[in-house]
């Protein structure tokens, strides 16, 4: 399943995750720790946001869909690590992310992207493979991308997808994973 997730995504690798919820918590306080910065849209999943204050980084938020606001929180910490992290389509309203603008700005500012597609997958781009699929970026653009199967493919849990570095850094250390 996780080849099959990696393939249709068009990313290298993903690891199944319980659930959303789990697979965003896990990598967020897998990849960021203190001293580190997670800049998110203000209308995130709690999951994320949760996520980033379990790793103990500093979290900012920026006005939703506000790239100008996004690039002044990285601007504000500009030799800090950093993760940018946004829906890709936002569950209470249905917009999405302005992923391409993100992605440019995550290049620009060397921070990583990632998109939590739990509402895009199995709806947007070819072959349903989501938000980002949709956008036509690649792994490059966006290295990392959650997605669950309870929404539109109608069954339970969820992946992570992204490079096999990645991948493998998360198996050894996503406490919501090996736990």
């Amino acid at each position: 399943l996780e080849e099959a997730l990696a393939q249709w995504t068009g990313l290298e690798r993903a690891l199944l995750f319980s659930t959303g919820y789990t697979a965003n918590v896990g990598v967020l306080s897998a990849l960021l720790g203190a001293g580190d910065l997670c800049v998110q849209d203000k209308l995130n999943h709690a999951s994320l946001i949760d996520g980033a204050r379990l790793s103990g980084c500093e979290l900012k938020r920026y006005v939703h869909g506000d790239i100008d606001g996004a690039a002044r929180q990285l601007d504000a910490r500009p030799d800090t690590a950093a993760l940018v992290a946004t829906d890709g389509v936002f569950s209470m309203d249905g917009d999405v992310a302005p992923l391409r603008e993100l992605a440019d700005l995550c290049r620009t500012q060397g921070a990583l992207l990632m998109v939590d597609d739990a509402h895009g997958l199995g709806v947007l781009g070819p072959q349903g493979a989501g938000s980002v699929a949709e956008a036509r970026l690649s792994q490059d653009d966006v290295p990392l991308l959650m997605g669950t199967l309870g929404k539109a493919l109608g069954t339970f849990g969820a992946f992570v997808a992204g490079s096999a570095v990645l991948v493998d850094g998360l198996v050894q250390n996503a406490r919501s994973f090996v736990y």
